[in-house]
């Protein structure tokens, strides 16, 4: 007896837009990888550091709308075009030159693309297999971190070996191939269609007030939280333990590979342990584990364990937030909910690099890696109660 493929990944339209995220998650893990390293071999501090990376986050608060009312007025395609587009070009700059001010400008442009990307990819795999939001968008997840887990190898690897400016360049070769895969997705129908940007916008302050977006929201900053941390912090902390640059690509890449497990099998996870329990096992889990970071020192077998496993319980949390702003949305409104729920990913990117950046610079960097942890295990402990409020009929 001869096992079938589950009937999404013999879809062409959503095995298009999973071959997408994949490439996206190719050239983002690869140039957050490679940028903290970039700035420290030019002699920048853990302060410098967290104001660049941070500076992506800039345009990903003040443009987060932008894709979703733009993917519900002209659709996904386009959208999903000019975050590769947009991705090359921020490369590019720092191809061209390692001016402080130019780094900063690339990074705008980075912003620009994270800042629309997430939520017309979301809302493109959440309508082209409609019947099952949640196992689709877990599985867009999946293949995303699927190329971050190989992106941070390359990136470790070439940065070691062949140099900085050869893995840049393959990173903005990485954007022409996405940019080839979004010519040949499909546009999909969308029957109750917005006809005009004002009609758009005119949903975005009743899912501002939409009490289920709001807890999507508050995980979106959990999980923002995490992510900005193995972004900016964790090279800073790794590189003073004497970490090499190929093995803090590879742990990045473990990293990954545990949201690649838990994102595989999100659709059966929710299913069998329920929404809340979920969601207060994400946040607690992955503060202990951060805190496990710092814990871990100088050992390289604790540090990647730790990756791996914060890996996994950052999936959770990352596939579960777009899967509530999905299941309490209309077709016809998907993107600007994703958009609502994803404003509050970009607040998080916006501030956690330079904040804790600035806490590590005065304190140190173990210090910011428990900060960081026992904010995490605080909201688990007060989740139950914010379920109760924002997700429970009254």
């Amino acid at each position: 007896m001869t096992a079938r493929l589950p009937e999404d990944l013999l879809h062409f339209p959503t095995n298009l837009v999973y071959l997408a995220g994949l490439f996206y998650g190719l050239v983002l893990s690869m140039a957050s990888t490679l940028l903290p390293l970039y700035l420290l071999d030019l002699g920048h501090g853990a302060a410098d550091v967290g104001i660049v990376v941070s500076t992506q986050g800039i345009l990903q608060v003040l443009l987060q709308f932008a894709g979703g009312v733009m993917s519900d007025r002209f659709g996904e395609r386009v959208v999903i075009g000019f975050s590769f587009a947009a991705y090359a070009a921020g490369v590019l700059a720092i191809v061209i030159s390692p001016l402080y001010v130019v780094l900063i400008a690339s990074q705008l442009m980075i912003g620009a693309s994270r800042s629309v990307y997430w939520s017309a990819a979301q809302s493109y795999v959440s309508r082209s297999f409609s019947s099952r939001p949640g196992t689709v968008l877990g599985r867009l997840l999946s293949f995303e971190s699927g190329g971050i887990a190989i992106g941070g190898v390359i990136a470790g690897i070439q940065a070691a070996f062949f140099g900085f400016t050869a893995a840049f360049v393959t990173c903005i070769v990485i954007c022409v191939l996405g940019l080839v895969i979004v010519l040949a997705l499909p546009e999909l129908p969308r029957h109750a269609a917005v006809r005009s940007l004002r009609g758009s916008l005119a949903t975005v302050p009743v899912l501002l007030r939409s009490r289920p977006i709001l807890m999507a929201g508050i995980i979106a900053v959990a999980a923002s939280l995490s992510s900005a941390l193995v972004a900016s912090l964790y090279p800073v902390y790794f590189t003073e333990v004497r970490f090499g640059e190929a093995f803090i690509g590879g742990i990045r890449s473990l990293n990954a590979v545990g949201t690649v497990l838990v994102a595989l099998g999100f659709g059966a996870i929710i299913s069998l342990v329920g929404m809340r329990p979920l969601m207060t096992a994400g946040f607690v889990l992955t503060g202990l584990l951060t805190i496990c970071t710092a814990v871990a020192g100088r050992s390289e077998w604790a540090a990647a364990l730790v990756m791996l496993l914060v890996g996994g319980t950052f999936g959770v949390l990352r596939a579960l937030y777009p899967a509530i702003a999905a299941n309490n949305s209309g077709p016809e409104q998907r993107g600007v909910a994703l958009s609502v729920a994803g404003l509050y990913w970009g607040l998080g990117q916006l501030f956690v690099p330079v904040t804790f950046g600035f806490i590590a610079e005065y304190l140190g960097t173990i210090a910011a890696l428990w900060i960081g942890g026992g904010l995490l295990v605080g909201l688990g402990v007060l989740s139950p109660l914010l379920y109760k409020w924002l997700m429970m009929p009254p």
